[in-house]
């Protein structure tokens, strides 16, 4: 990493605090091994269930014909699978490159205030385990 950095410093993403990769890079690690391990399995754990949950909404919206008109134009196994490291991805890729980057997160929970979703979707049979604990995670 430390060779790939030195040989493309102006395309070295700089964070705003001016931290850059080659600073990190250049953190002794030897006390960090345990703090490591820890916040790679927190990530290995959310992954894993944000997977498992997408899915399933995936798997209950084709047995239900639930997919909206915009996704059922492309199929399923085109749809991305992780958000979380397209964005982080995206980001690093402007900074690289200079560039602005404009991004939009729409959040429809406010926007019919009279529907119960949880209720509607239950009644189309979205119901289980995973179900219920993306419930409390998104009202907590």
């Amino acid at each position: 990493i430390r060779c790939r950095i030195a040989s493309h410093p102006e395309k070295s993403a700089t964070f705003p605090d001016g931290v850059s990769y080659a600073d990190i890079t250049d953190i002794e690690k030897t006390n960090l091994t345990g703090l490591y391990r820890l916040v790679v399995l927190e990530s290995c754990h959310h992954q894993t269930l944000t997977l498992l949950i997408a899915l399933g909404l995936r798997e209950w919206m084709e047995n239900y014909n639930e997919y909206p008109t915009s996704i059922a134009k492309r199929r399923p196994q085109e749809l991305p699978r992780n958000y979380l490291f397209i964005l982080r991805h995206t980001i690093d890729k402007a900074r690289s490159l200079g560039r602005p980057l404009h991004i939009c997160f729409v959040e429809f929970t406010n926007a019919f205030p009279s529907t119960q979703h949880p209720v509607k979707l239950y009644a189309r049979g979205m119901c289980g385990p995973l179900f219920d604990y993306l419930c409390q995670w998104q009202c907590a």
